[in-house]
């Protein structure tokens, strides 16, 4: 039997309520989901260009402070409530 891919579930889950950058996602498979899941950069990235090509979620690019640091922030589109 062929496994699903419950990563893209774990992170539009965490992308339900609020909107978070990949290194937030990334601390928190390292503190709260880590106990449960386990899931690496090489993993998540990809699967967030996976979730954005599908238009599930939604990338936006905010440039802030001095440095103009580039910070890339994901939200869920809600698509289950049409």
């Amino acid at each position: 039997m062929a496994q699903k891919n419950i990563l893209q579930y774990v992170l539009l889950g965490l992308l339900k309520n609020e909107s978070l950058s990949g290194y937030d996602i990334k601390k928190a498979f390292e503190k709260d989901i880590g106990e449960f899941w386990q899931a690496n950069h090489s993993q998540i990235y990809p699967q967030l260009k996976k979730l954005n090509e599908r238009a599930l979620i939604d990338k936006k690019i905010v440039i802030a402070g001095e440095k103009l640091e580039k910070r890339c922030t994901l939200s869920l589109i809600k698509v289950f409530n049409r």
